[in-house]
């Protein structure tokens, strides 16, 4: 069973199919999620993180996401940051549970389900303030790829 699990979060997390279809269904479950969790308890929340974390990224990314990145996902562009960024060294697996193995026939379970996946992005697609490999502007106009930060992580797939 645990040979199908990790077969099954491999595809999940390095073989998705991201078709457009789906991805119009979970916009629409981030926008709707998006809309209950807009309660005073919920803002108050945010404006606390924002001061207790001022100094790292806990203050400024919360889980739903910026509402007008998610409004413009399209399947291209989730396939395109999913390129960039899910990968296994960018990535970390915990095991945990009675598997009846001992640490190495775990460790080799992992290897088997994970193999085929490149350890690491060889070329990086690139990176600009539309999104990844979204091609904006020429460097030196608004949208230069250098000034970009990484947009939001997309909805699960």
């Amino acid at each position: 069973m645990v040979n199908n699990v990790l077969d099954i979060l491999y595809d999940v997390a390095f073989n998705p199919q991201l078709l457009e279809t789906r991805v119009a269904k979970e916009k629409k479950a981030v926008l709707a999620e998006a809309q209950m969790m807009n309660t005073i308890e919920y803002r108050v929340d945010c404006q606390l993180l924002q001061h207790l974390h001022w100094d790292n990224n806990l203050g400024c990314r919360f889980p739903i996401g910026k509402l007008d990145q998610v409004e413009g996902w399209d399947a291209a562009k989730v396939r395109a940051f999913h390129e960039r960024w899910y990968f296994p060294a960018n990535a970390t697996l915990y095991v945990v549970g009675d598997f009846h193995a001992d640490v190495p026939g775990v460790v080799d379970m992992i290897e088997r389900a994970f193999n085929a996946a490149p350890a690491a992005v060889e070329k990086l697609p690139e990176l600009t303030s539309a999104g990844v490999g979204a091609g904006a502007g020429a460097a030196g106009e608004e949208g230069d790829a250098a000034a970009a930060p990484p947009p939001p992580p997309p909805p699960r797939p």
